[in-house]
């Protein structure tokens, strides 16, 4: 008897738990898609920021970075604030603003290049140079940026997108 009550109460105990594993799962596959959906809208609406906590310069080691450094693309414009080391070719005396500066956008592509990627290239120019940004965008929330200017040496760097809706 006590056998048999045993067996019930083992069978009874993962059935339960098979229940919630599915549960909790499922609930996981939501959360993702809704963050996916979160950022394709922002990027659609050209409406985020991506913040930066690590920078590669091509000919330097990588350094981890402070909190506040990032690129915002608000409509047509584009508002960097990131820092820079690497080669200058030709820059203003004293260093120039390097990769502090807001611009208008000249061009802008969003192309979704995976299941999970959406890649993002962007031109823009001020009085001291025209850059190329490139965001690659992944439904996590993850984000990388290559910044390619005219005059000085490439630079990529890492972080996450914040969407209006995640900010919230």
């Amino acid at each position: 008897m006590k056998m048999k009550i045993l067996i019930v109460v083992i069978s009874f105990s993962v059935s339960v738990l098979g229940v919630l594993g599915v549960t909790v799962s499922q609930d996981k596959a939501v959360r993702r898609s809704a963050a996916a959906q979160k950022v394709r809208n922002a990027v659609e609406s050209r409406c985020y920021t991506i913040s930066v906590d690590m920078m590669q310069p091509r000919s330097m080691p990588p350094r981890s970075l402070d909190y506040g450094y990032g690129v915002r693309v608000a409509g047509d414009s584009v508002y960097s604030c990131l820092p820079y080391a690497g080669r200058a070719y030709s820059v203003p005396y004293g260093g120039g603003r390097a990769l502090r500066f807001d611009g208008l956008i000249r061009s802008y592509s969003a192309q979704r290049k995976r299941k999970n990627r959406i890649v993002v290239t962007l031109s823009v120019a001020n009085d001291e140079d025209t850059y190329t940004y490139t965001f690659n965008i992944y439904d996590s929330g993850n984000a990388s940026v290559v910044v390619q200017p005219v005059n000085r040496e490439g630079i990529s760097f890492t972080g996450n997108i914040d969407t209006p809706e995640i900010i919230k």
